[in-house]
């Protein structure tokens, strides 16, 4: 609509890709993410609210609702009750969604002319999970990038300070230790700024 891109929860990641509405700089993050999701059959099946609702400590799209300040609609038979993507990623599967309550819709607000967005990420070559992803939205009035991949759940870099990545808490394994993942989020976050930057047309 007039002030924001409305996502059913049963989109699936094809029908994101093929939609016109979403060829425009300031939303060519949420393209970029979707197209390294999974593989042909898992974008032609898999939606966006299973995701989501998956909340998979590894997955692209969170970081897209958390640079876009995506709100989530959910629904019991009480009625509809919207949570800020911020507050919905609680943990590594764990997510606001109460018992009873169905994750019906995203939400996530237009952003203002001159604005851009990008999607950077480092594959685990076996999964394709993230080893570390970043969303960036550049908007004349400031930034907002959306990590993923490092920790327990995405979270939010507001006005892309970097400086927070040394405070987060990284998970580190054998195949990517918790330094490791550090450097590579701050490639990727520096990686979705710049594209970002570029696609508003220069805006800072």
């Amino acid at each position: 609509d007039a002030d924001n891109v409305r996502i059913g929860a049963l989109t699936t990641w094809d029908e994101l890709l093929r939609a016109r509405e979403l060829e425009r700089p300031e939303l060519a993050a949420i393209g970029e993410c979707v197209s390294g999701i999974g593989d042909l059959q898992v974008r032609n099946r898999g939606t966006i609210g299973g995701s989501l609702a998956h909340a998979h400590p590894s997955s692209d799209f969170p970081a897209v609702t958390l640079a876009f300040g995506a709100s989530i609609v959910l629904r019991s038979d009480q009625g509809d009750r919207t949570v800020a993507a911020r507050e919905f990623f609680l943990g590594p599967f764990m997510t606001a969604i109460r018992a009873g309550e169905l994750l019906t819709e995203i939400v996530l607000p237009l952003p203002a002319d001159g604005s851009g967005s990008a999607y950077a990420c480092v594959e685990h070559p076996a999964s394709g999970y993230a080893l570390a992803g970043a969303a960036a939205l550049v908007r004349p009035n400031g930034s907002r990038v959306g990590v993923t991949g490092i920790g327990a759940h995405a979270f939010a870099l507001e006005n892309g300070d970097q400086r927070a990545l040394e405070d987060a808490t990284v998970f580190g394994d054998d195949f990517a230790p918790a330094d490791y993942r550090r450097h590579l989020a701050d490639v990727v976050v520096q990686r979705a700024l710049a594209a970002a930057t570029a696609r508003a047309g220069g805006v800072t």
